[in-house]
């Protein structure tokens, strides 16, 4: 089998044609999920962002007991939150919106020059279709932004640089950037060290100066994205000690509390489906079909190490433990470019590779992405905490502060106000505050919350609940509920709560008109 053939000669404009209805797909399917309500790691990473990196927080000085970024606390690496501030200084959750837009069509561009490195032009259009719709359907969890969406395009980034037909110091430089960056976004996308390496043992041990300059400009280039953004983070209050045990140290002590979240068997069922439906396995399945008979070449290392890099990110997904949609974008460029690499395989023999199964398998896909869009659009959302936080908003008076007792960034972002207590997330409170000793001293003391929104009961989590009773019974009184939850106000303050309707469920349909 080979990868380059003379029927390979498919125009440089029809395959620029592909490319440009793939980023077109990409960005019209992602419009109609601009004004979507902010789920909760988006209005989580939205507030910490603001928080951490403006005045209004303790940006500059300290870092406050039990947290990690300004106020509060998250297991996310540094520049997932810088990029989550731009996205809102862009325009809130619009402009994140947006910013993922961008991410994702860097995604399918860099993806494609990288498998026409390996490939030719007719792998370059294969790997932008296949790129587009993978990324353009809400199965995959691609419609909202999340770190595996920001992480992508460095990950794309540092493929396409390492793979070159002559390496360079500037291409390491580049590669190494990326592959740092992408780990400063999400700490598990460690896909472009994965590649490397892997794709140097395929290689073979043959030293040339060219390869031992483009290994330097790895290493610089990592170094240098490394000291910046940690730099940066230490500059404004946090330490490498706080950040490996968020990175690292956290993420294993979680590993059993994930399996304790509620309805973890359904995401996995959903899952599994997901996996099939939006694309990857059909599409993994296509590649291992069209190069089961490749031979050794030179694009033999490429290959083997974008199956490493896929074998790794199920690796990374399975044992996560949460099972989100979102996960999935993490195998999405790997698969992408493997399938478009596929396409341009010609099996030993042929003169002309056989197109039937490719536009079968596009079609299909192509249907199940516009159907699931569309289904998605006319479903209305369930925004439970940004409707609860919307009444706090408009009940509030200047100086009063939040808190959702088991966990709800979204409730703290619509309400626009603060919390004095570190952990806006379910998880590091099952993890670092079980017994809730820290949220007791924050109700007890001359710092407890204003408002407290009791989101859920949550029996699945394990959690030792009772002893709030008493501290509630003390300080708090019910004044109202919205959208499930019950919006609790200190005892010793008095506001006029606001009565009318909550926002629970929002139509995309409405919120454009």
């Amino acid at each position: 089998m080979s990868l380059r053939r003379p029927w390979q000669a498919v125009s440089r404009d029809r395959s620029q044609v592909a490319l440009l209805l793939a980023i077109l797909v990409v960005v019209a399917s992602r419009l109609p999920f601009l004004r979507l309500p902010l789920s909760r790691d988006e209005a989580g990473f939205l507030v910490l962002g603001r928080d951490w990196l403006t005045s209004a927080g303790h940006a500059v000085t300290s870092v406050p007991a039990g947290a990690l970024y300004g106020d509060y606390w998250v297991d996310r690496p540094p520049l997932l939150l810088i990029l989550f501030r731009l996205g809102d200084l862009l325009g809130g959750a619009v402009g994140l919106r947006l910013l993922g837009t961008a991410a994702a069509v860097v995604v399918v561009l860099f993806a494609a020059l990288a498998a026409r490195r390996v490939a030719g032009p007719r792998a370059y259009a294969a790997t932008a279709v296949a790129a587009a719709l993978l990324l353009a359907t809400p199965l995959n969890g691609t419609e909202v932004v999340n770190g595996e969406l920001i992480a992508g395009p460095f990950v794309a980034v540092g493929l396409w640089a390492w793979i070159r037909p002559s390496q360079t110091v500037m291409g390491g430089l580049v590669a190494g950037a990326a592959a740092v960056a992408a780990v400063l976004v999400k700490q598990s996308f460690i896909d472009v060290f994965v590649f490397v390496a892997i794709f140097e043992v395929l290689r073979g041990r043959a030293l040339t100066r060219a390869r031992v300059q483009s290994w330097l400009g790895f290493v610089l280039g990592a170094t240098l994205v490394a000291v910046t953004v940690l730099g940066f983070a230490m500059a404004h209050g946090t330490s490498l000690s706080a950040l490996y045990d968020a990175m690292l140290t956290f993420r294993i002590e979680a590993r059993s509390a994930a399996g304790l979240q509620p309805n973890t068997d359904d995401r996995v069922l959903l899952m599994a489906v997901a996996v099939i439906a939006g694309g990857l396995v059909p599409l993994l399945g296509y590649a291992a079909w069209r190069l089961r008979g490749l031979r050794m070449s030179p694009d033999r290392a490429v290959i083997g190490a974008l199956v490493a890099v896929i074998a790794y990110d199920a690796v990374a997904i399975v044992f996560g433990g949460g099972y989100w949609s979102h996960y999935l974008v993490q195998p999405i460029l790997p698969i992408a470019v493997l399938a478009g690499i596929g396409v341009a395989a010609v099996p030993a023999g042929l003169r002309w590779p056989r197109p039937w199964a490719w536009t079968a398998l596009v079609v299909v896909l192509a249907i199940i992405t516009l159907g699931s869009n569309v289904a998605r659009v006319l479903d209305p959302v369930d925004a439970p905490g940004a409707g609860a936080g919307a009444v706090i908003g408009a009940s509030a008076e200047p100086g009063d502060t939040v808190m959702a007792l088991y966990g709800d960034p979204s409730i703290v972002r619509a309400s626009g106000l603060t919390s004095p207590y570190p952990y806006l997330w379910t998880l590091p409170i099952r993890v670092r505050d079980p017994q809730f000793e820290l949220v007791d001293e924050v109700l007890s003391g001359p710092d407890a919350p204003t408002w407290i929104v009791v989101t859920k009961r949550v029996a699945g989590w394990q959690l030792d609940v009772p002893h709030l009773e008493q501290v509630f019974a003390e300080r708090y009184v019910l004044v109202r509920r919205a959208c499930g939850m019950g919006i609790y106000l200190r005892a010793d303050v008095t506001r006029a709560v606001h009565q009318g309707p909550a926002s629970c469920r929002i139509d995309l349909r409405e919120s454009w008109s």
